[in-house]
């Protein structure tokens, strides 16, 4: 069975492939994710809203900071460690997981 994939499926997909890029030690992707995990971040702080986030990222900063506001209330991104990354790689993947099964 063919599945349909919209425009935000494949951007989570992208962005899950640059994290996990990350994690694996290649710095190239980190200011994407930074800046993604940033707008969560602020997100979640009340600092910005839905309307003054990233356009291009908009869905992943809104579920990110909607599925683990109290991580992203808390995350510092001037000292994100892998252990971060790999937190927010298991947020996504577990709603994911569940959608493909």
């Amino acid at each position: 069975m063919l599945h349909s994939r919209s425009v935000q499926d494949q951007k989570m997909d992208s962005f899950v492939r640059m994290l996990d890029f990350v994690i694996n030690g290649k710095e190239l992707y980190k200011p994407l994710i930074i800046n993604v995990i940033n707008d969560a971040r602020l997100l979640s702080l009340g600092q910005k809203n839905y309307y003054t986030i990233d356009r291009d990222d908009y869905h992943i900063i809104v579920y990110l900071a909607e599925k683990d506001k109290s991580f992203f209330e808390n995350v510092n991104t001037e000292t994100l460690q892998k252990a971060d990354y790999e937190h927010i790689l298991q947020t996504l993947m577990s709603d994911r997981h569940h959608a493909y099964a």
